[in-house]
């Protein structure tokens, strides 16, 4: 499902808020994969966030993966821009 928030400092919260959930039912061998993007034409970039806050609630970053493009193929499916969000 995607929220709908009215910044970023709403989209951290529920972010935070997963990441916990996660971190509280992942076994100490466990591993996410978590996608994110960038909204405001790429001045936010969701990776940095997301790193930040999961470190936070206890986990360690392994690796980031960038993938540079114009925007995803799924947005594009739904009519979606990134513009909608923030």
């Amino acid at each position: 499902m995607v929220d709908r928030v009215s910044g970023i400092n709403e989209w951290d919260l529920i972010m935070k808020d997963t990441l916990n959930e996660l971190f509280r039912i992942l076994n100490e061998k466990g591993m996410i994969a978590f996608e994110v993007g960038e909204v405001r034409n790429g001045s936010i970039n969701l990776d940095e966030n997301i790193c930040s806050l999961a470190i936070e609630v206890g986990f360690k970053i392994e690796r980031v993966i960038i993938n540079d493009q114009s925007f995803t193929k799924t947005s594009n499916l739904c009519f979606i821009s990134s513009e909608d969000y923030f």
